[in-house]
Order: C-alpha cells, then structure tokens, then sequence
C-alpha cells in the first residue's frame, strides 16, 4: 500500500504504487482471489485521501524472472 502511484519497470513487470506499508502475506484460493482487510478511521481529515495498492504473488511462471507476478494498480479514494 502507498500514498502515491509509480511506475517503475521490474523486469518485465512494472511496481505501480511508491510501497509505504507491507500488508500480511495472505493465501489466494485456487481461482488465485484474495483479500486484504484495511480497517480506516472514523476520521474526517481523511476524507478525499487516496490509497494505492498493489498485490505481489509468487508465481513460479509469472514476469518477474520466472518467481512472480504483479497485479494491477487500484486506487482507492476515501469518502465521498
């Protein structure tokens, strides 16, 4: 998860989020879904903030040197 998106080129993967937290590690099913939990804050100062997020999964066929795959980018908007 980050605060701002990116760009950046990783073999032939590309990192869309600048990483700021780490979530846990989770396993997908076997149709490959998964889902994070992020509790946010009753907090009114976060109104019209953005989130960017971005799921890494090992992958022993996937882009990135054959150990790897990335998801694409989300962003998420908070409130209204």
């Amino acid at each position: 998860l980050g605060a701002a998106p990116s760009n950046l080129p990783l073999g032939n993967c590309r990192l869309l989020v600048v990483p700021a937290v780490t979530t846990p590690t989770v396993v997908s099913d076997r149709r490959g879904a998964a889902a994070t939990p992020l509790p946010i804050p009753n907090d009114a100062g976060l109104l019209g903030g953005r989130l960017y997020g971005q799921y890494v999964v090992i992958d022993p066929n996937g882009a990135f040197n054959n150990t790897a795959a990335f998801s694409d980018g989300l962003m998420v908007k908070i409130g209204r």
